[in-house]
């Protein structure tokens, strides 16, 4: 199932936001939510803003899509206050998989993040992609890119991406790009694990395969 979802709350994202400081006293004396353990405070927020099965995709001109939702999501808490809001955001932007539509590279502009604004962007840690025509894979041209984006592709958890198998792009890609990339083979129950501990499910598109970067 896809649903349109509007991630970006009025409230204001200025960490040094005048009267935070006093909003925040007021909270931590008022809000038994606060008394909370952060850890625990984590929890909950995972369970209202995280699809751990669907991903978000992120196209020109379009509000951001949840594509092969499981489940519903709350970002309306993200209204509540700056301090919920701050909070909120790290787990609703980092923990979700985003997919980036990266090629042709000249698709990857700021359009892409203009629903969600550029210190959102910021916040994303797991991306994907598919690949299109233009199939060179230029490491620092994608950092580039998404630089334009708000995101850190060098401070990314994930970066996969998802190619036809067994195709001349595949082949391709095997010859050229094995040196940071790492395959995983959606037949081979080791590549299936890993994929879903990473978060990539294997059903978002059937007959594909991952290539996930390498991390130091």
């Amino acid at each position: 199932m896809t649903e349109a979802l509007t991630f970006e709350s009025a409230m204001p994202q200025d960490p040094t936001h005048e009267g935070n400081t006093n909003e925040e006293a007021v909270l931590n004396k008022e809000c038994l939510f606060l008394r909370l353990p952060a850890e625990l405070r984590i929890q909950i927020y995972e369970y209202l803003l995280l699809d751990s099965d669907a991903f978000v995709l992120l196209a020109n001109k379009w509000q951001p899509l949840r594509q092969h939702r499981t489940k519903p999501l709350y970002p309306a808490i993200l209204s509540t206050c700056q301090f919920f809001h701050r909070e909120a955001s790290a787990v609703l932007y980092g923990c979700n998989m985003f997919r980036v539509l990266t090629w042709p590279l000249k698709w990857c502009r700021s359009e892409l993040i203009k629903s969600i604004g550029y210190v959102n962007a910021s916040k994303i840690r797991k991306v994907f992609c598919t690949l299109g025509v233009d199939y060179r894979i230029d490491q620092n041209a994608i950092k580039q890119k998404y630089s334009t984006l708000g995101i850190d592709f060098s401070g990314l958890h994930i970066w996969a991406l998802l190619v036809p198998k067994d195709t001349p792009l595949e082949k391709s890609i095997e010859k050229d790009e094995t040196a940071w990339l790492s395959r995983l083979d959606l037949e081979d129950p080791q590549g299936l694990r890993q994929a879903r501990r990473l978060g990539l499910n294997p059903l978002w598109l059937v007959g594909s395969c991952w290539y996930v970067r390498r991390v130091a």
